[in-house]
């Protein structure tokens, strides 16, 4: 019984130590004043590219690992579709930078909004998002 306790205990420490864990909820989705907010403060348009480019990221990288890193984003267009992966409705695949030294990449998901995330595979996290379109490589 105790063992089972101290079991509980542990998995709710962990649990609560993980809600804190990556980006703040706020950094993901500040949106500037009149930009679609919910009555939770999240553009949900910007959640749903920050969604897609984790989702979508993650997913190319294991597709890709081990064999040819595409060069370009039309590349990395084909190569999703390939892996069967696609972002959400209204979202598209707006940049693709590959660094062929460190094998590693950033992709960024634009909503039709303009609301944008990136996700760079070095630290493999969602690195920057904002509103105005993905930025220029």
């Amino acid at each position: 019984m105790r063992r089972a306790a101290v079991l509980v205990a542990a998995s709710l420490a962990l649990a609560v130590g993980l809600t804190g864990c990556g980006e703040d909820e706020a950094d993901l989705a500040t949106p500037e004043p009149g930009v679609g907010a919910t009555a939770s403060g999240i553009d949900p348009e910007l959640a749903s590219a920050a969604e897609d480019v984790e989702r979508l990221a993650v997913r190319l990288e294991g597709f890709l690992r081990g064999g040819t890193y595409p060069r370009d984003l039309a590349g990395a267009v084909a190569s999703l579709e390939e892996a069967g992966l696609e972002p959400s409705e209204g979202n598209e695949v707006a940049t693709y930078v590959y660094d062929e030294d460190a094998v590693e990449f950033r992709l960024c998901v634009e909503a039709p909004g303009g609301a944008w995330a990136t996700y760079d595979t070095a630290p493999m996290s969602v690195r920057e998002t904002g509103e105005g379109g993905c930025p220029a490589v």
